[in-house]
């Protein structure tokens, strides 16, 4: 039995790391939901680094945050387009610049699902 109490030990080991935080590190807390609601503390080990990228913040005062505190991401024009051509059908694709988007500004969408949510873009 304690062989085996050891190997799980180290096994464990090999994946834990030592986190060291210091005044003014952001932090993330994870912690679920069933938990929430029993009490308003939590243990250290709770917390993980967040590293941010500051090209991706947006300032609060320009996104309209919902009731559910999320806010939606807008097409703001049409840039380019192209046709992805694949073994048996052709689909058109247009490449859409964003407000509030997470990560790169503009992506490649495929054009019938534009124009069947965002036909204002498609007016000119």
């Amino acid at each position: 039995m304690k062989t085996a109490q050891d190997r799980y030990k180290s096994y464990a080991d090999k994946k834990r790391r030592p986190v060291e935080f210091s005044i003014g590190d952001r932090v993330m807390l994870k912690l679920t939901e069933e938990l929430r609601s029993i009490h308003n503390t939590f243990h250290v080990s709770n917390l993980r680094k967040c590293i941010i990228d500051e090209s991706t913040v947006v300032p609060l005062e320009e996104v309209q945050v919902n009731e559910k505190l999320r806010y939606d991401e807008e097409p703001i024009k049409i840039i380019d387009s192209k046709v992805k051509k694949l073994r048996s059908k052709e689909i058109p694709m247009v490449k859409v610049e964003w407000r509030f988007h997470r990560g790169p500004q503009a992506t490649w969408e495929p054009e019938r699902e534009m124009r069947e949510k965002y036909p204002e873009l498609f007016a000119t």
